[in-house]
């Protein structure tokens, strides 16, 4: 289990955004795992598509084993390509 430390101010965004926290531990979760994260010098950033929604998330893992998310967004669209382009 991933456990998160999320700003109260942070919490408030998630809550008007309709973000879970449950879909934030499962992108940190992926992050963690092998997945894709990018390092942002102080932390780190990471995506994961659930569903039609890409929830975006930057957090910094703590001494405890937990992870302090930093910020999070997401988004409800999907690009599709075309010949590569």
């Amino acid at each position: 289990a991933i456990r998160l430390e999320i700003p109260p101010a942070l919490r408030a965004k998630m809550e008007k955004s309709l973000i879970l926290e449950e879909c934030l531990q499962r992108a940190v979760f992926a992050a963690e795992n092998g997945g894709g994260k990018l390092d942002g010098g102080t932390g780190f950033i990471t995506h994961l598509r659930i569903g039609h929604v890409t929830y975006w998330v930057g957090y910094t893992p703590l001494a405890n084993g937990a992870f302090c998310v930093d910020n999070t967004y997401c988004h409800r669209m999907q690009i599709e390509e075309e010949n590569g382009l």
